[in-house]
């Protein structure tokens, strides 16, 4: 059976203002909660806190960082998947591309052949 300790904004509120004003540590906090050091930190950064070293406390971004999808990202579309060999300068311009535009690689591959793949080769296949 599993002790899952949830804890709601405002007791993350709540330690975040232990930790900042006392000498009190994430060990202490966590001990008294009984759960992992490692549960906390990760709580108190899914609110929107984050450690500012240089002055030894938690601020908060007034954002919660928003949770990843675990796995692979549901496709809109049919997809087939195929291996193609390309010269390494490619693979590195497109990677590049990619970055700069904030896109994945088969968005920008995407991108390039239905720009360059004339509309008659289209017909019937959609």
């Amino acid at each position: 059976m599993s002790n899952k300790v949830i804890l709601e904004k405002e007791q993350i509120q709540n330690i975040v203002t232990r930790l900042n004003n006392t000498s009190c540590t994430i060990e202490d906090i966590a001990l008294e909660l009984g759960v992992n050091r490692k549960t906390i930190t990760r709580k108190i950064n899914e609110q929107g806190y984050v450690y500012n070293r240089s002055e030894a406390k938690y601020e908060c971004l007034n954002a919660p960082v928003e949770k990843k999808p675990i796995g692979r990202p549901q496709l809109d579309e049919e997809v087939i998947k195929k291996t193609y060999a390309i010269p390494t300068y490619l693979d590195k311009a497109l990677r590049r591309k990619a970055i700069e535009e904030d896109k994945t690689v088969t968005d920008i591959i995407k991108e390039i052949l239905q720009a360059n793949i004339e509309e008659i080769y289209f017909k019937n296949i959609r």
